[in-house]
């Protein structure tokens, strides 16, 4: 099973109306099949110029990361300590800058991404609703980036990326919100949100006991 750490940093956007350990649990459900390496979610002030970061990271016994990161759970590092400490975890970061942003114009994000069509019209003018829309939508495009490089060693550059959504973008770019995501690791990220989005927020939804047009 799949390990999702506790969201780190989360405190310092707890203005958010959006419960951090729910969306690990169901992160967790949602790629149990596909990931099997530990996912550490940074929620940070530090990425500026994306909304979002998907990158892998070696065990702690390698030279650059000796020790966990500060404030990981036990439960997240036991997994990474498996395999003798060489096993790599995914490492997804959030823009606190872009955090920040959704807590007044979350549902203008939902036209910048295209997600009107995909999600019902209940969660669309809903701060609350389109904030959770968001960071779903954002977290299942980097776990989809988990999914291509789950294979993958530390050091290994050859091994080529796993794209189970798209592998030409242009047949599929029809479905992309933008010239952004015009390489096929990046479309096959987006469609992969496109398609898991919708089903990890009802079932956000259903663990926060949240009601249809509530």
């Amino acid at each position: 099973m799949v390990k999702v750490n506790k969201v780190l940093a989360r405190d310092h956007f707890s203005f958010l109306d959006i419960d951090w350990d729910i969306i690990s649990k169901v992160m967790e459900e949602g790629y149990d099949d596909e990931v099997k390496a530990p996912v550490l979610v940074v929620a940070t002030k530090q990425l500026k110029s994306f909304t979002g970061m998907h990158c892998i990271r070696g065990g702690f016994r390698n030279l650059m990361y000796k020790r966990p990161p500060r404030g990981a759970d036990p439960e997240f590092v036991d997994a990474v300590m498996s395999e003798g400490g060489l096993k790599f975890y995914h490492e997804v970061k959030l823009s606190g800058r872009w955090l920040t942003h959704l807590r007044t114009d979350s549902v203008g994000s939902l036209d910048y991404w295209g997600l009107r069509e995909l999600y019902p019209s209940w969660v669309l003018s809903d701060l609350k609703y389109a904030t959770a829309v968001c960071i779903i939508h954002l977290l299942a495009h980097e776990m989809q980036h988990a999914v291509q490089t789950d294979g993958y060693r530390v050091g290994d550059r050859k091994a080529p990326y796993k794209l189970t959504m798209c592998k030409d973008w242009w047949r599929e770019k029809h479905r992309l919100p933008t010239n952004y995501f015009h390489t096929n690791k990046e479309a096959d990220a987006e469609i992969g949100a496109q398609e898991m989005g919708p089903i990890l927020f009802e079932r956000y939804a259903e663990l926060a006991g949240w009601q249809k047009g509530e």
